[in-house]
């Protein structure tokens, strides 16, 4: 049964440990280009194109989507669980200020 347990820890568990933080990171990273976005956006002078606003709606209720649907693995840590936490509480303040745009042109 040991051959076995191990077998599944190296095999399986440790690829779909690394794949599921790599998924994070890679989530993560395009949640913070969507703030980086939102935010150099709502700085600028002149209001946004609908077609802007529409897209950046679009791609932010996909990233709210992915964020809110995360399935945490048995093998993940508190750091894991914190982490999502936070990602999901900044989800609401990227639509708050994307909500601060008003289209324009």
């Amino acid at each position: 049964m040991t051959k076995l347990d191990d077998a599944i820890q190296g095999g399986v568990e440790a690829p779909l440990d690394d794949a599921w933080h790599t998924y994070m990171e890679n989530l993560f990273a395009s949640m913070q280009k969507m703030e980086q976005t939102v935010d150099e956006a709502a700085e600028m002078p002149m209001n946004c194109t609908e077609t802007w606003c529409t897209n950046a709606r679009a791609l932010l209720d996909d990233l709210n989507h992915q964020i809110f649907s995360i399935h945490e693995p048995k093998w993940s840590t508190p750091e894991d669980s914190a982490r999502i936490k936070a990602m999901k509480k900044k989800i609401y303040d990227i639509y708050a200020r994307l909500a601060t745009i008003q289209p324009g042109a």
